[in-house]
């Protein structure tokens, strides 16, 4: 099947993006077998996880609607918050994925979303920090990776939090209350 999934994106994405993903299987894959998540279900979502990232904003925005996917305001004005929910609508409607697990995944890997389940941190995670990413904060993304999946879950979200706040970009909600629930897990296992 991951041969199957991998010939269908290599028809719809560039090469980069396509190679992304790839990566981003075989880190999240890596990532499940250190933390006991199912390895096949993380490397499923993690090779899905950009399945629409290809698409242009008012495609997005059509096929949120196609779709039924509630759009709100951030999303509006920046479409690319809905790549994850439209790449999940695909990936169960196209491909047939029906793990709810894997769906979920792809949706939220952009915003998170509270009380991730492990398929979905390590997505979120693999996604973020895959070898070939470069940037400043990604190091400490790879160094928590390697002891605990909520800390790394937490750097992903203070990275991708931070970085909205310095370039003055509006915070979606789902950020935030990713945020404020991963921040408690964390307290919670120190």
């Amino acid at each position: 099947m991951m041969k199957e999934l991998e010939g269908f994106l290599k028809t719809r994405l560039n090469q980069d993006l396509y190679h992304h993903c790839l990566r981003t299987a075989e880190y999240a894959e890596a990532l499940a077998r250190r933390f006991g998540v199912n390895p096949v279900k993380a490397s499923y979502a993690a090779l899905l996880h950009d399945l629409a990232r290809c698409y242009e904003d008012d495609e997005l925005l059509n096929m949120a609607c196609l779709f039924g996917i509630l759009v709100d305001d951030i999303s509006r004005s920046a479409p690319v918050l809905l790549h994850g929910p439209v790449g999940a609508e695909i990936a169960r409607r196209e491909l047939g994925i029906a793990d709810d697990d894997v769906l979920a995944a792809i949706k939220n890997h952009t915003t998170g979303v509270p009380y991730m389940s492990g398929v979905e941190m390590v997505t979120l995670v693999a996604d973020t920090a895959e070898p070939a990413r470069d940037f400043p904060r990604v190091r400490r993304i790879r160094a928590a990776a390697k002891r605990d999946l909520a800390e790394a879950t937490r750097q992903v979200m203070l990275s991708k939090v931070s970085y909205l706040l310095k370039c003055g970009l509006r915070i979606h909600p789902l950020y935030v209350e990713t945020w404020n629930w991963i921040c408690d897990i964390s307290v919670n296992l120190r």
